[in-house]
Formats: structure tokens, C-alpha cells, sequence
């Protein structure tokens, strides 16, 4: 008797990331990539992509997710190539082309993470600058919002009776 494999309703509700075609069937996917989709790429598709602030962590956040993506396939692709304790001992030219190949996305990876943790840094810097802890500031073209030349209502330093921008009469004429 064929064994029936139970859909998983936390998967079955999971954004999909817009390279994985809609043809796809998550069941199809071997069962090495469903564990990583499940237990890797989709929990970071949903910090850094769904959950970025901006667009442009939400872009770097996209490039992560999709490098380490074709990492987990070039993953399983290097473990096919170790099918025995022969072929683990005697590298062929094909799997050092491919480890190489990892190598150059774990790289990539890595420094598109740095810049994601840079942006994340300056955001938190810039927002402890100007006394902030929610999201930035909206931008200038808000109704609201408009730029100004300085404060709103500007203190008196003078007698009550002269508004602040002009000059007072000190001398009492």
C-alpha cells in the first residue's frame, strides 16, 4: 500500500518566492528540499523579505533568500555526487566545478548579509539620532509634512508685544 504523504497547512499557506513557478508542487520536491524550505528558506523569506521596512532591505533581503536557494540545490547536487566511499576519496573535475561554484554563492551570501546588517545598524542609529523607535519618518511630500525654514512658532526673546522675527525697539523711542 502506497504511503500518503500529509500536507503540512503551515506549508500549504507559506508565501511563495516569485522564482519558484507556480508548477512547482511542493510535494513533488524531493523530501531533502522540502526540510529545507520548511525549516530554512521560508522562515527567512518571511524576516528578511516580508518583514523588511524598506524596499531596499526587502531587495537585499530577496538576494539572500535566493542565494541561499541555488545553495541548498547546489547542496544536494554535491551530496548526489558522493554515492560511494570511492567517489568521496576521488574528486572528479564536474565536483570541484561545483564546490567552487558553492563557494562563490557562500560568498555572495554573505556579503549581501553584511549589507543587510548594515542597513539594519544605520536604520537603528539614525532612529536613536532623532529620538525615534518606530518606523522612519514619513517622507516630506505628506500632506503635514512639508519641509519648513524652521521652527513652527519660534520663542520670544524680547517684550511680549513684538513677534520674535522682527527687531525689537530696545532703546524705548
Amino acid at each position: 500500500m502506497a504511503h500518503k504523504k500529509e500536507k503540512d497547512p503551515s506549508v500549504e499557506d507559506a508565501p511563495r518566492p516569485y522564482w519558484i513557478p507556480e508548477s512547482v508542487k511542493f510535494y513533488d520536491l524531493p523530501t531533502g528540499l522540502q526540510s529545507a524550505i520548511i525549516g530554512v528558506v521560508n522562515p527567512l523569506y518571511k524576516d528578511l523579505v516580508l518583514s523588511a521596512e524598506n524596499g531596499l532591505e526587502k531587495a537585499t533581503g530577496l538576494t539572500v533568500v535566493w542565494l541561499l536557494w541555488l545553495e541548498i540545490l547546489d547542496q544536494i547536487q554535491l551530496g548526489r555526487e558522493l554515492t560511494s566511499p570511492r567517489s568521496m576519496l576521488d574528486p572528479t573535475d564536474e565536483r570541484r566545478d561545483l564546490i567552487a561554484r558553492h563557494l562563490r554563492l557562500v560568498g555572495a551570501k554573505v556579503n549581501a548579509s553584511r549589507l543587510l546588517l548594515r542597513l539594519n545598524e544605520f536604520r537603528v542609529r539614525w532612529r536613536d539620532a532623532v529620538g525615534l523607535r518606530g518606523d522612519w519618518p514619513e517622507p516630506a511630500d505628506e500632506p503635514g509634512n512639508e519641509p519648513t525654514d524652521g521652527p513652527a512658532d519660534p520663542p520670544t526673546d524680547g517684550p511680549t508685544n513684538v513677534p520674535a522675527n522682527e527687531p525689537a525697539d530696545l532703546e524705548g523711542e
